[in-house]
Formats: C-alpha cells, sequence, structure tokens
C-alpha cells in the first residue's frame, strides 16, 4: 500500500497527539493511503535535556536570535536518524505540519536538513505559514519556501480539501503554492479525524482533539485569526457529538479537548452541543466518564446565563482555557474583549458552582497598560485567590510580556499609539517595542511587572505552567536590551 509520511515539529503540545495530522490522516486514508507519524516535536522533548529544550524554545519563541552549534548539531542529527527510520519504499509524500509562527524557525532548518537526505515529494501547511516568518526576513514564510525551493507544495489557509485536491492531481486548488486560500464553508462535511497511525502510549495524556468550529466572533487587536479564518464558521452540535462517541468507542479515548477559538462562539449551537452529549450519555451510561476542554470566552450574564453552565457540568465539561488577558477594564476595551469586571466575577462564580476549572490566559505589558491598569492586575490576583485554592482557577498563564507580530489589528495602530519597534537591537524586535502614548511602558518595566506579577502569584500558591521556560525567556530578553542589568532583576524564587 501507498504510504504518507507526517511530520510533527516544534513548538506543539508533548504531551497529546497533534490534531492535524490526524485531519489529514482520515483525508488520505480516503484516497487509499496508510499513515504514518513522526513526531520529531516530541522525539525532541524526550531527547533533550531542561537547559537545552529552554534554550530550543526561546529561539523558537523569537526571543532570541540563534541556538547554539552543538545544540543545532544534536537536534539536525535527530531529525535525520528518524526520518530515516520512519521512510519506506512505498512512502509518496512527507507532510510537514507548521502549527504557528513560533514553528517558522525550526521548519526552515528541518527543511534544509531533509532535502540533503530526501528527495520525496513534500506537503507543507499549517498556520505559520500564512505568518511573516520573522523580524530578520520580512516575508510571509509560506512565500519563503516556494522561493528558496523547500517544499514540492506549500498549503496556505486551511488544509482539508487543498491536500485532498493534491492527493487527486489537482494543483490549482486555491491555496495551493498561492496565498490565495478560500476558507471552507461547510466543516460538517469533512471527514472525522483518524488517530489509527498514532502510537498512543508515547503520549502522557489519552486525549484527542476536535474541532467544532474555525475563526472567532472577536477580533481582539493582539490576535491574527482573521488571517486564516476570516470568518466565524461552527459545525452542527450533532456531528459534533458522533465525533465525540466515535474516538471513545474506537479508541477508548474520555478526554477531550476543542482546538476552536472559542467553543461558545455561537452560545445556541454550544447549549445544543450540551444537550446532546447529555442525552448520548443518558442512552449509553458507558459514555458517561467522557470530559471535555476548551476556549472559552467571558459573556455577559445575560448572553451566558446560568442554565449554560449547568447544562456544560452535566454533559462533561471539566476545563475552560479562558482568555481574560487583563484583569483592567480600560485594556480589555482596548483589546476588544466586550466584557466587563463584574461579567469576570459572574464567570467564576458559575464555574464554581457547577465545578468547572479554569486556565486563565493574560498578557503583561499590552501598549495601553498603565502602572495603575497593573495595579488592577495584581489587586484581582489576590482578590481571586479563593477561585485558586478551590481549583476553579486551575492555573493562570502569563506567558512572557506583549509582543508585536504582522497581520493583527495592533499593527494598524502604530500610529495612533506611536509605537515604535528597535530593529537596531539585535535580537527579535516583537518584544523591544515603546508607546509614545504610553512611555513609561517600556521592555524594562514589562519585565519588571511580569516578575512581579510571578512573585505575587507563587507567594499566593497560584498554579503556573512553564515556569522555568518562561523566566529563561524573560532572562534571555533581559541580558539582550541594553536599557537592563539583567542580575538585579533574577533574583527571586523560581518554584
Amino acid at each position: 500500500m501507498k504510504n504518507i509520511l507526517f511530520v510533527s515539529l516544534p513548538k506543539v503540545e508533548t504531551t497529546f497527539p497533534p490534531g492535524a495530522i490526524a485531519v489529514l490522516s482520515s483525508v488520505a486514508h480516503q484516497h487509499g493511503y496508510e499513515s504514518q507519524v513522526f513526531d520529531y516535536n516530541l522525539d525532541l522533548f524526550k531527547s533533550l535535556d531542561e537547559q537545552s529544550w529552554a534554550e530550543l524554545e526561546a529561539w523558537n519563541t523569537l526571543a532570541s536570535l540563534q541556538i547554539s552549534t552543538d545544540l543545532e548539531t544534536k537536534i539536525k542529527d535527530i531529525f535525520q536518524t528518524q526520518l530515516k527510520q520512519h521512510l519506506t519504499p512505498s512512502t509518496e509524500y512527507v507532510c510537514f505540519s507548521v502549527f504557528s509562527y513560533f514553528s517558522n524557525r525550526i521548519a526552515d532548518r528541518v527543511l534544509t536538513w531533509y532535502k540533503e537526505i530526501c528527495n520525496i515529494p513534500t506537503i507543507v501547511g499549517g498556520s505559520g505559514i500564512s505568518t511573516d516568518y520573522d523580524q530578520n526576513h520580512h516575508e510571509i514564510f509560506g512565500n519563503y519556501l516556494i522561493k528558496k525551493n523547500l517544499a514540492t507544495f506549500v498549503v496556505f489557509g486551511e488544509g482539508e480539501l487543498a491536500f485532498d485536491s493534491i492527493l487527486t492531481g489537482k494543483f490549482d486548488y486555491p491555496g495551493i503554492n498561492c496565498n490565495n486560500p478560500v476558507q471552507i464553508d461547510d466543516l460538517s462535511s469533512l471527514p472525522i479525524p483518524s488517530y489509527k497511525c498514532f502510537d498512543m502510549s508515547a503520549y502522557q495524556n489519552k486525549k484527542i482533539l476536535v474541532t467544532s468550529s474555525r475563526g472567532c466572533v472577536r477580533n481582539c487587536t493582539f490576535c491574527d485569526i482573521d488571517l486564516t479564518w476570516p470568518k466565524f464558521k461552527f459545525r452542527k452540535a450533532d456531528n459534533v457529538v458522533e465525533e465525540i462517541k466515535k474516538h471513545f468507542y474506537d479508541y477508548g479515548i474520555t478526554e477531550f479537548e476543542f482546538t476552536d477559538s472559542l467553543i461558545n462562539g455561537s452560545v445556541p449551537n454550544f447549549a445544543e452541543f450540551n444537550k446532546q452529549l447529555l442525552h448520548a450519555k443518558q442512552q449509553d451510561p458507558a459514555l458517561e466518564p467522557i470530559r471535555y476542554q476548551g476556549q472559552f470566552i467571558c459573556r455577559p450574564k445575560e448572553q451566558q446565563k446560568e442554565h449554560v453552565y449547568e447544562l456544560m457540568h452535566l454533559a462533561g465539561c471539566s476545563m475552560l482555557i479562558t482568555g481574560i488577558e487583563s484583569f483592567s477594564n480600560n485594556v480589555r476595551t482596548h483589546m476588544g474583549k466586550k466584557f466587563s469586571n463584574q461579567d469576570i466575577d459572574y464567570h467564576f462564580e458559575q464555574c464554581a458552582k457547577w465545578g468547572i476549572s479554569n486556565v486563565v490566559l493574560m498578557i503583561v505589558g499590552y501598549p495601553t497598560e498603565t502602572l495603575q491598569d497593573h495595579q488592577e492586575n495584581l489587586e484581582a490576583i489576590k482578590r481571586y485567590k479563593t477561585y485558586a485554592d478551590m481549583s476553579t482557577i486551575f492555573m493562570i498563564r502569563w506567558g512572557i510580556t506583549m509582543h508585536l507580530y504582522e497581520h493583527t489589528p495592533i499593527m494598524n495602530m502604530l500610529d495612533t499609539l506611536d509605537i515604535s519597534i528597535y530593529n537596531d537591537i539585535k535580537y527579535d524586535s516583537i518584544y523591544s517595542w515603546t508607546a509614545g502614548s504610553n512611555p513609561t511602558n517600556t521592555l524594562q518595566e514589562r519585565i519588571r511587572r511580569r516578575l512581579e506579577i510571578h512573585e505575587l502569584c507563587v507567594e499566593l500558591g497560584y498554579p503556573m505552567p512553564r515556569v522555568r521556560e518562561e523566566l529563561y525567556i524573560l532572562k534571555n530578553l533581559a541580558e539582550k536590551c541594553h536599557e537592563l542589568k539583567a542580575k538585579k532583576l533574577f533574583q527571586l524564587r523560581t518554584n
């Protein structure tokens, strides 16, 4: 049987199988292909020590300009050695998944290393294809790959129908080797993803990704989702429930995570999904252990009534990844979040009542963030400690600091906010900017605020993931910034 090899690149989660490959594997199966998976992302995570992984992470996230020669030699050897072991005489295509702009640098290296040892046609796709490469190249990454002849086919935009066209020998579908993609209208018509090609025992979490919508109902200033999905589209509720049931019956999976930018983009459809999943459990008690989590938008009480939270609880919602971004109403208003501090209170109250945990996503140093806004973040951390103690706030993610990148609405506000980007600093400038409209919010000050928040969260016992990796990146930024003396800033606890 003819084969396709799928390669997963950093930077993506390592604890569960990548969903994009499962989607395309299902398409490949329709055309008589057997799928194989080379999870290079996972192999690196298992092969590198903590310091090397942190160094790779800083480079991938554009916080450092380069990686050491020793590390590059090691990861190249891992790639080429493992690739040879995965290729077979019947492999017809090798497909690379570039998840985001944080995968672009490693994708460039990997595709170069690939050409040194293999000439099997390649298909490269993912959201990272449509983003700028990095601050040193100033061009769309997909166009860069085409210009450098690093891929046979580059797929811009959504991949399912373009991939289907390539496998049938039709290479003129929008988005193939041209940045002219069209958005898929009917998501319910796509095949259910297949995980048969994965060794599920290799992953720490026995969890499967599900997509019920694409796009977003907001247009937040810091987000580039419109680049890939300009319109919000969602699947029918019964179609999503059928997929979850199939994965349960086929693989025994009871944990599901939605890839949606927000699972409650359509509140009526989301409520219907919960009703139908609850009904399925009532019809077959074996389905009762099924739990799900997904990204969620805070909404006013009149839009997201209490009965919706009750349905979520009964259907098996265990966790929400909630983009609060800032506890300052002024900052959120500028972002375009469209919910108030009272709405946040209501959301946490309902989640506490119905036993739903939250991973809270935050941004430090947004361009309009003042010292007073920062103080509001600190006060909210103290105020919401009770919710952290009872795991309603399961963890809080503060990231690095606010960074700027192309194709986001904030980049159209450079003149309005008088934002300057320091290209003379010899590392990636997405972190190194100032706003004349808010001149005290310098990189030095943003790092100081981030560390102050870290200290307070440690003191109050808030769980925070990836602390060491994030502090390593902050340290890297501080050491390369002309304004800072990093040694003074980094005398703090990290555990």
